[in-house]
């Protein structure tokens, strides 16, 4: 009885047992093991800034000059187009290179570029003198000239004249109208008053071309004129238009402005690069000088003709006296200018390829009503 009693407890206590394991919470599982932290990527190098570009870009223009302007206009406008990419620092005549030696330094890497007049370049590139302002008599006026530049053929003429050389031509840069054709203290009434004359001009192609009327032709830079006239040491000087005599007081060393467009029918100057310093901009750095050039130059002689109106007022009202060069004087300075022009293309058919280009474009304008 015993027995049964104890076995039976047994199954008692091995029931509830299981009921009781049966009832539990199961065990929790183990947790998973962390996922490890992705690698940190390296933060990119910042990006290096790009090299700045410094340009000295020399004026053949004294600063009182309004060409000077237009090289401080042309040195500020690339610069801010160019996103901090280039530094233009413009210089007036004389502040890095020798006056009339600009195209000189150019060749030697004296400075990056030049504002020139390419007729001063006429002892390096002979053909300059047909490039820079068109033939006395026979050329073309400021704004056909800008329009031969464009359209007509002058602009791949006149980077043919530098090509075998370390030299570019960007382009136009100052454009002006018919310039004076004399300041002087003696009146011109015959071509008996031009005889002995000391005559200040910007070319040895002028000087030549007055030799046969009896004129004593002086080469000087503008700088040098007002100090030239005031000392008597010339007795009369070609210098540009009014607003630029006003603006470098010419009309207190002159009595008398003659006008006429038979002399210089316009007259322009032109941006130079060394082919070094050009090499190292960019194709889009290019561009933007040549678009800088296309834009602000015809600026400058729109400008200049408003400019010239007012400033001949203010020339006649100080008292200069302004008087029509006499016929006789502008016939026999176009008989010269003819033949001095003949006798050189007679030495380069290059020099008669551009004459050639400029007098069909002339005919050109001629026929559209363009002046």
């Amino acid at each position: 009885m015993n027995k049964r009693r104890i076995l039976a407890f047994v199954m008692v206590v091995v029931l509830v047992g299981g009921l009781a394991a049966a009832c539990a919470a199961p065990a929790p599982a183990p947790a998973p093991a962390p996922t490890p932290a992705p690698a940190p990527v390296p933060a990119p190098a910042p990006a290096q800034p790009e090299k700045v570009i410094k340009i000295r870009l020399q004026s053949f223009a004294p600063a009182g000059d309004r060409s000077f302007q237009q090289t401080q206009r042309f040195a500020e406008t690339a610069t801010a187009l160019s996103n901090g990419r280039l530094d233009i620092e413009a210089y007036a005549a004389g502040a890095i290179l020798p006056v009339k030696q600009e195209h000189e330094g150019l060749l030697k890497g004296a400075v990056e570029a030049i504002h020139a007049p390419y007729g001063w370049a006429e002892g390096i590139w002979p053909a300059a003198q047909f490039i820079s302002a068109t033939q006395t008599g026979i050329g073309l006026t400021g704004t056909q000239f800008i329009y031969w530049d464009r359209a007509g053929g002058g602009r791949e003429l006149a980077r043919r004249v530098v090509e075998n050389d370390p030299v570019v031509f960007v382009g136009l840069l100052t454009v002006h109208p018919a310039e004076i054709w004399a300041h002087t203290n003696k009146e011109l009434n015959t071509l008996q008053d031009l005889k002995g004359l000391k005559f200040r001009f910007g070319s040895t192609r002028l000087a030549e071309i007055y030799e046969p009327l009896g004129v004593a032709g002086v080469v000087i830079s503008g700088a040098e004129v007002y100090e030239s006239m005031q000392r008597g040491v010339i007795d009369a000087f070609e210098y540009i238009t009014p607003s630029v005599t006003w603006g470098m007081g010419f009309h207190e060393v002159c009595k008398y402005i003659y006008l006429s467009p038979m002399r210089q029918p316009h007259d322009g100057q032109d941006l130079f690069f060394s082919k070094d310093a050009w090499d190292k901009l960019s194709p889009d750095l290019q561009q933007l000088m040549e678009s800088v050039c296309r834009d602000i130059a015809p600026t400058f002689f729109a400008e200049t003709l408003l400019l010239d109106a007012e400033a001949l007022q203010k020339i006649k009202d100080y008292g200069v006296e302004v008087r029509q060069v006499p016929a006789e004087i502008d016939a026999a300075l176009y008989d010269s200018a003819m033949e001095w022009t003949m006798e050189k293309i007679a030495t380069d058919p290059f020099f008669g390829e551009i004459q050639d280009s400029q007098l069909a474009w002339a005919e050109v304008c001629k026929a559209a009503g363009i002046q």
